[in-house]
């Protein structure tokens, strides 16, 4: 049996989907999905990995993800090191498949991302239906304001959604609180890296000057656990649905004050003794 060393969570995610769970004997602190990695074997973060204990351990293949350890450069123990670095969904795909073949799972791979590219595009063609496209800022983190980036950008899209600052494929961009305010987006996610569900959507509606923003205004400022979108793997799909969700809520909420303030706009016409129209009287 094959000894894997994960040292990110997204690829712990993904060898679990794969059905891998005997298979992972060694997981950063940081990977907490699925319950099952609670049992597994701790050799640090990404900020400090203990190569001493994966040597130990001997793994035959040990796996990263965006951030490459700096401790590994110089690790002589056994296993081989495997690299990946997804940017966007097509790479998210081919980084699963490729993780299958190299752990003897290529069947589940493949049903793994099919499974995936059919949930992506049921909330993409459900996203159609939508009647407008409502400005979206995804902030993944506060201190600096950094836009979300790589993949998150196509989520917004399929969702339903558009975004400023940060084009599918780029990483995480910096901006400033100028920006972000002339862009005056109509949705704020929040999925601050590493909080997972505890990104603080108060404090965002107490910036100075965001009492203006139409975000702020219409009460649409939303948290998502942060691992949903910030984590190349399966969950993503989830992240997705999240958005969209998000979206459609705001969406419907837009249309519920826009009904009401004509209904009222219709009813003090009534008021002033003109005829009610059968518009009038369904919304009154």
């Amino acid at each position: 049996m094959l000894k894997i060393v994960s040292l990110a969570p997204s690829n712990t995610e993904i060898l679990f989907a794969l059905g891998c769970q005997a298979e992972t004997i060694a997981v950063t602190k940081l990977c907490d999905f699925p319950a099952g990695v609670a049992a597994k074997e701790k050799i640090g973060t990404w900020t400090g990995t203990d190569t001493a204990k994966i040597a130990a351990l001997e793994p035959d293949i040990i796996l990263t993800s965006y951030y490459f350890p700096k401790e590994l450069h110089n690790y002589n123990g056994r296993g081989e090191i495997y690299h990946f670095q997804a940017k966007t969904l097509t790479d998210v795909f081919t980084s699963i498949i490729e993780l299958g073949e190299l752990v003897g799972k290529q069947t589940e791979a493949q049903a793994l991302t099919d499974s995936m590219k059919t949930e992506f595009e049921k909330i993409s063609v459900c996203s159609k239906n939508h009647e407008e496209r409502p400005s979206v800022y995804a902030e993944e983190w506060s201190k600096p304001f950094m836009a979300g980036g790589n993949w998150v950008p196509e989520i917004i899209s399929l969702a339903g959604g558009r975004t400023k600052f940060v084009e599918p494929g780029q990483p995480s961009k910096k901006v400033s609180d100028q920006q972000i305010l002339v862009f005056n987006p109509e949705i704020i996610v929040a999925h601050w890296c590493g909080r997972a569900n505890r990104s603080d959507v108060g404090s965002i509606k107490e910036r100075k000057n965001w009492n203006h923003m139409r975000a702020v205004r219409a009460e649409n400022v939303y948290r998502i656990d942060d691992s949903l979108l910030n984590r190349p793997g399966p969950r993503l799909v989830s992240g997705a649905q999240a958005v969209h969700a998000i979206i459609h809520y705001a969406m419907a909420k837009k249309k519920d004050t826009e009904n009401r303030t004509a209904a009222a706009a219709d009813a003090a016409t009534v008021k002033d003794g003109a005829t009610p129209t059968m518009e009038t009287v369904k919304t009154l």
